[in-house]
């Protein structure tokens, strides 16, 4: 690790946008410079070739980075892939932007620990360029401004963590610097775009003479635990002679526990037998308990349905004789309703025929009465008539006196009732 040097971001100059990509792959004459953005000179430079020709034929723009653009030094922001034709010279790719995985090395030396040992720790940081941020990236932050800033967070921030432990517990905590590193350049780099997926503490380096006395220490440690191996075989060997007397212990108590174990199996089997002949006398009892409670129940129930049987031809002869005289009763209320329904229909029929008798009777009389008034009229005219014809053919006569008084009265009495009856 002694003599090596960390990685640098650098901002290369290219001539056309399409050496990016073999711009981006060089790492320089010490093979630690990483080139993260690039710009075309004829971007930022105008001679009189350029001036006297203000029209560039074909300019091809490489579809693996992010290219910008200007347009009267205004930036206008990504440039698509692909040739572009008769692009003018205010008009043209202002910055490159790489999008791939960058693997950045970090080697920060004499880093104190907590008890006064300088350390050196090499982190390995692999970070890129988003695509949506290459614009805010290349104008605000810049590979230069990166480089210093990775330089000097890295620098400060394992500085403050290696400073926080001993010597001995620096390569224990690894993975701990690791995960505190990336927290923190995410946190600060994340606002420009920049994306940090992995951090690595690959090595951290003690002085010589420390490793020395550390090698030194770690040799005596194996020996240590050598004697501690050779110390814990004839332990173990102990242990097994123990073991194996405790075993001999264990099976001379095992041959008096299984001969407890048979005699007390032999008086369990005895003790079932037993319970076996109780169980089956007492079976034997409620099988014939319960045979003899089955024949009393049957019994009973034989007599409650012969008295539930009786009883239902008892009800049915009392419901079917009651039912016969009920029938006889109402037919013959219904025959002596039928019987004076009939006699008061002849009453109202006789009724009604001696009123119509009685009726044509009067109509007969009324009729009798005027003819017979007809017949007093008629024989009254004739009467008349006579006396008229009397009195012509007797021809004229004075009449006076009493007598011709009473006679012309009469006659005009007579036929004044005639003209009033007609």
């Amino acid at each position: 690790m002694k003599g090596g040097k960390s990685s640098k971001l650098v901002h290369r100059y290219i001539s056309s946008p399409t050496e990016a990509s073999k711009t981006f792959a060089d790492a320089g004459k010490d093979g630690k410079e990483i080139c993260v953005i690039a710009s075309p000179r004829s971007a930022w430079s105008l001679d009189m070739a350029t001036m006297c020709c203000p029209v560039v034929v074909l300019t091809k723009v490489p579809s693996g980075p992010t290219t910008l653009y200007h347009r009267f030094g205004q930036n206008m922001g990504e440039l698509s892939p692909g040739a572009h034709w008769c692009m003018p010279v205010w008009t043209g790719p202002t910055f490159v932007v790489s999008k791939q995985m960058i693997v950045y090395d970090a080697r920060p030396k004499q880093c104190p620990t907590k008890d006064h040992v300088f350390v050196d720790v090499n982190v390995s940081i692999n970070l890129r360029v988003k695509k949506e941020f290459a614009e805010k990236f290349a104008f605000e932050m810049g590979a230069a401004r990166l480089d210093k800033y990775l330089y000097f967070q890295i620098e400060e921030s394992l500085r403050t963590l290696v400073y926080g432990v001993t010597h001995e517990r620096v390569n224990d905590l690894k993975s701990e610097f690791a995960n505190e590193m990336m927290l923190v350049l995410q946190d600060k780099l994340h606002p420009y775009g920049v994306e940090i997926s992995s951090v690595k503490v690959t090595d951290v380096a003690l002085p010589p003479d420390l490793q020395k006395r550390l090698g030194q220490t770690t040799a005596f440690k194996t020996k240590i635990v050598e004697e501690r191996k050779t110390h814990d075989y004839k332990m173990q060997q102990l242990n097994n002679e123990h073991a194996q007397k405790m075993k001999d212990v264990e099976q001379e108590y095992l041959l008096e526990e299984r001969q407890l174990l048979a005699q007390l199996e032999r008086y369990t089997i005895e003790m079932d037998e037993k319970m076996a002949v109780a169980a089956s006398e007492r079976t034997v009892a409620l099988e014939k308990a319960a045979g003899e409670k089955e024949v009393a129940i049957t019994e009973a129930k034989g007599d409650i349905e012969v008295a539930v049987y009786t009883g239902r031809m008892n009800k049915d002869e009392l419901v079917t004789s009651t039912k016969i005289d009920e029938d006889r009763r109402v037919r013959e209320a219904v025959q002596q309703a039928d019987a004076k329904v009939i006699d008061s229909r002849s009453q109202m029929n006789a009724s009604k025929f001696k009123a119509q008798a009685l009726e044509a009777e009067s109509e007969a009389q009324g009729v009798s009465a005027q003819q017979t008034e007809e017949k007093i009229r008629h024989e009254q005219r004739l009467r008349l008539a006579s006396i008229d014809a009397a009195m012509a053919a007797s021809g004229r006569r004075v009449i006076s006196g009493r007598d011709g008084k009473a006679l012309v009265s009469g006659f005009v009495a007579v036929k004044h009732d005639l003209m009033s009856r007609s």
